[in-house]
């Protein structure tokens, strides 16, 4: 409160000791605070409207620029922004994942595809088409595989990641219009996806460049 950010989209851990970065959608920072002192120790100004980010290693953290339709390639240590990695194709990237084992970011793309990097160059591995309107990737880091949802279209799609060079869909499963993200037990390997009901006959919530989302339908239950 009174540090003059708003709007954090997503909270990045393993940036450093007791460090973690809050990823801000609207004011394009990524504000760093210690979490043992409570407090901000400092800022990078990335630019742009801003999605989720991971951690990369070696100080490093990726952020899905959406307004850009790139990742901003930070250095948390040097508190400023390498370089943008472009995607061809993609619009309004939101969810963001990284398979730390073989080494490779995915990216969700609103329009309905999955970018797959290369986390050293940002070279494209894969481009795999998926259910559009998506905001989350659920990945599996036990049984390689990626899941998700795309609240446009409704469905669950389902990646199998068994190398960098062997990523494809295996399966997409029909699930309620507007699931858009969902939550992951490792142990179990079942995933939890929150849904509404919603009215198609309202108008629609308007953010600056980010798609029109549908209005809920009250009340919920």
């Amino acid at each position: 409160k009174g540090h003059g950010w708003h709007a954090p989209d997503f909270l990045l851990r393993d940036l450093g000791r007791d460090l973690i970065g809050a990823v801000n959608h609207d004011s394009g920072e990524l504000v760093l605070v210690n979490a043992v002192r409570e407090a901000v120790v400092g800022r990078i100004a990335v630019g742009g409207i801003l999605e989720e980010g991971v951690a990369a290693g070696r100080g490093t953290a990726l952020l899905n620029v959406a307004s850009k339709g790139a990742i901003a390639v930070v250095d948390v240590a040097r508190r400023r922004v390498v370089c943008e990695w472009p995607m061809k194709g993609c619009r309004e990237p939101t969810g963001l994942a990284f398979d730390a084992v073989d080494r490779t970011v995915i990216s969700v793309c609103s329009n309905g595809v999955a970018e797959f990097l290369d986390p050293q160059t940002g070279a494209a591995l894969a481009s795999i088409p998926v259910g559009q309107g998506a905001d989350g990737v659920m990945y599996d880091e036990r049984r390689k595989v990626a899941l998700i949802a795309g609240g446009r279209s409704g469905t669950l799609s389902v990646i199998r990641i068994e190398t960098r060079n062997s990523i494809r869909l295996v399966q997409t499963l029909r699930i309620p219009i507007g699931t858009r993200l969902g939550a992951l037990d490792e142990a179990s390997g079942r995933a939890y996806l929150p849904s509404a009901r919603y009215d198609r006959d309202a108008p629609g919530l308007h953010r600056p460049i980010i798609s029109t989302r549908p209005s809920l339908k009250l009340p919920l239950v």
